[in-house]
């Protein structure tokens, strides 16, 4: 009887733990349209229990609606930003981006179990605030979501 009670102890506690780190994901959608500019900026991002393990952007900006002046100038500018960051991709980060029948596509891949989140927010691909200073060592769930929807961002599917 007593290796029956600890059994379920036991099997309580470990179904307790797992659900603590439940997998969640969380698609958010920003959409803009000005200037003869349509952009669509995609988040999705992927947690055990709160804290993110991956997170994939793909931004997709639509230049059709600009004449062709304008759109090389803007074309230009984008290649030389994000050319700029593609040189020295940090690990655990797939950076890509392209260019073709008037849309401009940027694809940013974020695996967080293999990147090193300081050195991430130092490069740029991360804005990281922790509370009283700290250094963050892992990014919540909820606080992205929290910071997601108050910047604008529409939540799609959870």
């Amino acid at each position: 009887m007593k290796k029956l009670l600890n059994l379920l102890l036991s099997l309580t506690l470990v179904l307790t733990l797992a659900g603590c780190g439940q997998e969640q994901t969380a698609t958010y959608v920003m959409d803009i349209e000005q200037d003869g500019m349509h952009m669509v900026d995609t988040m999705v991002y992927k947690a055990a229990g709160d804290i993110v393990y991956q997170m994939d952007e793909t931004v997709t900006i639509d230049l059709s609606g600009m004449d062709e002046a304008t759109r090389e100038v803007v074309v230009a500018t984008y290649d030389e930003m994000y050319g700029a960051m593609g040189t020295d991709i940090p690990e655990g980060v797939v950076f890509e981006y392209s260019y073709a029948n008037n849309i401009y596509t940027v694809v940013c891949n974020m695996n967080l179990k293999e990147a090193d989140l300081q050195e991430l927010s130092e490069r740029g691909y991360l804005v990281l605030t922790g509370e009283n200073g700290e250094t963050v060592q892992a990014i919540s769930f909820k606080q992205t979501c929290e910071y997601c929807e108050s910047a604008g961002y529409v939540l799609q599917e959870q």
